[in-house]
């Protein structure tokens, strides 16, 4: 039985886990799902925020980042 945690009100959609790896993976933390926030670094986290942010569905992001004049100045670099 695939696991899934039920959305909080109609208009959002279920989250599995599959979707969260995949959302994780798309920026750049792959294998990242049960780690703790102290185990990453600032940049991860504000990664991790924006998968959560994202997980939801929403149809419009609104984010203080981009009330800053570098938005993405301290995120974690990644190479591939």
């Amino acid at each position: 039985m695939e696991e899934k945690i039920a959305p909080i009100d109609a208009n959002m959609v279920c989250v599995t886990p599959e979707r969260a790896d995949a959302l994780l993976a798309e920026v750049g933390l792959p294998g990242t799902a049960r780690r703790y926030p102290h185990e990453l670094s600032g940049g991860m986290r504000q990664r991790a925020a924006l998968v959560r942010m994202l997980m939801t569905g929403p149809d419009i992001l609104l984010t203080p980042l981009s009330l800053s004049p570098e938005p993405c100045s301290t995120m974690t670099a990644t190479t591939t």
